[in-house]
């Protein structure tokens, strides 16, 4: 018995400290985080944090969460992106030049809306300061607290100077 045990042992050990050959190599770009891996976790983190202090808005005002939903993220971030890099010192705008309408950006990222809104925002470094720059706007408060949303996507940017661009986009399908 003890013979046994100890050849099961042996065999395990083996199995589990040999080098697999079915194993896939582990890419070395997975070991290291650079700088852009990094800046993207950071915005995402800022991002998330947007959502959430945008619901303690929305409930605080009797409504429901807004659920984070990927292609709104994709466009809310694909706008912040353009403000970002667009060279017309600081200013916003909702559709750049040779961008199309929100409502056509969403019905081309596969959103069939009912209804849809969008907050912008330049010059702020933080999620609460974004959310609180919003909050103190009549219209982009509208947005935070009109009930009828039910979707979010958020967008954050920085500009070759340091600008920070955020974006939020609401909709409703």
């Amino acid at each position: 018995m003890r013979m046994t045990m100890g050849l099961l042992t042996a065999l395990l050990l083996g199995l589990l400290l040999a080098p697999s050959s079915t194993a896939a190599p582990v890419p070395t770009d997975r070991l290291t985080v650079g700088v852009d891996q990094t800046e993207r976790a950071a915005a995402a983190t800022r991002k998330e944090k947007v959502v959430i202090l945008t619901n303690k808005r929305r409930v605080a005002h009797g409504c429901r969460k807004v659920r984070s939903v990927r292609v709104l993220n994709r466009v809310a971030q694909k706008h912040t992106r353009l403000m970002a890099s667009w060279d017309d010192d600081g200013q916003l705008d909702h559709q750049l030049p040779g961008e199309a309408p929100l409502a056509t950006r969403l019905d081309n990222a596969g959103y069939r809306w009912l209804k849809y809104g969008e907050n912008i925002l330049n010059n702020v470094g933080t999620p609460r300061g974004a959310v609180v720059a919003w909050m103190n706007s009549p219209s982009h408060k509208a947005n935070i607290v009109d009930c009828a949303f039910r979707h979010i996507g958020v967008g954050y940017a920085l500009a070759e100077d340091g600008t920070p661009y955020w974006t939020q986009v609401f909709g409703k399908r």
